[in-house]
């Protein structure tokens, strides 16, 4: 268990950061970031300000936060789902 966990850390010859790593934190940071800031208790005080103000600003602001939020989601599903025809070579 020792020598998976060294491995794990960079500790043997395995890299920690090799090209693929590199890849994927570049092209799902911002879904990295968001999730962090979603699971810390400032997305609920923003959350309750939001539902508690009557403001129309706030309010729009809100909405425009989920729409981005939502349009970043389905182009990274957008992005992540290349499916060539299966039967192109018949």
């Amino acid at each position: 268990m020792g020598r998976y966990l060294a491995g794990m850390f960079g500790f043997l010859d395995v890299p920690l950061w090799n090209g693929q790593a590199i890849y994927y934190l570049l092209g799902y940071g911002i879904i990295f970031i968001i999730a962090m800031y979603f699971s810390t208790p400032l997305f609920k005080k923003l959350l309750d300000r939001v539902q508690g103000s009557t403001k129309k600003s706030v309010l729009a602001f809100a909405s425009l936060g989920y729409v981005l939020v939502f349009l970043a989601c389905v182009a990274y599903l957008v992005n992540s789902t290349y499916n060539p025809f299966l039967y192109f070579r018949f």
